[in-house]
């Protein structure tokens, strides 16, 4: 159950060909998923103009960058820097018009004004695209998880064999409670499983046991695994995503995000008091508050507090 991703883009035989052509050069290994990611990213937007993205004008770059909706500048800096070396790679074979490649002549002050750089709460969408082009698969694996109801001690010794997918239904087991997942989860704690080498974000990368069969592991020297080492293991990865993509991957917002969407979810199926946010909230109460941690505050306050995401369709996906 390998990751994914829709892999149809605009001009697509001109896309596959340099995507192959990044992996016979080996700099990245991850390169196909990035690029996906990023052309998946752009499709709309060359459908629209009738033109692929390496034809783009300065205005319509900006237009796309806008139309991110991106509230992590790391995201948006790589969109800009990989779609840019791809240009690159069409002017060295005749693919662009005027020859010129326009992507260079986007700064990051430019950049700056194209983000939701206060968002703490994140759609599920955006969520899996930023992730999606994170170095580690393990890192995507836990923010997904995490925004679905993980805390950080259910990553304690998580093997494969907690998992279980019956008539389409999927689910983990965790300590003292089973959760409802999606499909996608368990197609990453697989990949996450099989990943040996962890690539941290200045270049540098180390090595797993090959007998460490953990769905995230830890460092090698760490033996034997401990709850507090791995707690430590989770925040110390989660202090880095935040770092590098935004305060939208930190822990406690990562879990309002998920409570939002989950909550978006129960409200849609019972229309009929599709108004009632908090008779929804308190009539599965118990069940949110399984999955997710208790509230900081009481229940009419968190949904003034977060009016703008309830209700609102975009942070509802399954």
């Amino acid at each position: 159950m390998g990751r994914r991703v829709r892999t149809k883009f605009y001009n697509e035989k001109q896309k596959e060909c340099y995507i192959k052509e990044r992996e016979v050069d080996g700099s990245n290994i991850n390169i196909r998923r990035t690029m996906q990611v990023f052309f998946a990213a752009t499709e709309k937007f060359e459908r629209n103009l009738k033109k692929d993205c390496c034809n783009f004008s300065v205005r319509e770059i900006c237009d796309m960058l806008a139309g991110q909706n991106s509230s992590s500048a790391k995201f948006l800096e790589n969109f800009r820097s990989q779609i840019s070396r791809y240009t690159d790679w069409c002017i060295d074979n005749n693919k662009v018009d005027d020859n010129d490649n326009h992507y260079l002549d986007i700064s990051k002050d430019i950049m700056t004004g194209f983000l939701n750089r206060n968002n703490t709460v994140i759609t599920r969408e955006e969520l899996l695209k930023i992730s999606s082009t994170f170095p580690n698969v393990s890192d995507t694996f836990m923010v997904l998880a995490i925004f679905e109801g993980f805390k950080r001690s259910d990553f304690y010794n998580l093997t494969l064999d907690k998992f279980n997918i019956s008539k389409n239904r999927f689910t983990v087991q965790l300590e003292g409670r089973k959760l409802y997942v999606s499909q996608k989860l368990i197609e990453l704690a697989v990949e996450s499983a099989n990943e040996y080498r962890k690539f941290n974000y200045d270049g540098e990368t180390k090595g797993y046991k090959k007998t460490d069969d953990r769905v995230v592991k830890g460092s090698v020297n760490a033996m034997p695994v401990t709850l507090e080492r791995s707690n430590k293991n989770i925040q110390e990865r989660l202090a880095r995503i935040k770092k590098e993509y935004g305060i939208a991957f930190g822990y406690k917002n990562l879990q309002n995000s998920g409570r939002i969407n989950l909550v978006n979810k129960l409200v849609f199926i019972n229309s009929s008091i599709i108004h009632d946010v908090s008779r929804v909230y308190k009539t599965y109460q118990s069940a949110i508050e399984k999955r997710y941690d208790k509230l900081y505050t009481d229940i009419p306050e968190w949904i003034e507090d977060n009016k703008k995401y309830i209700l609102n369709l975009k942070y509802k996906e399954m």
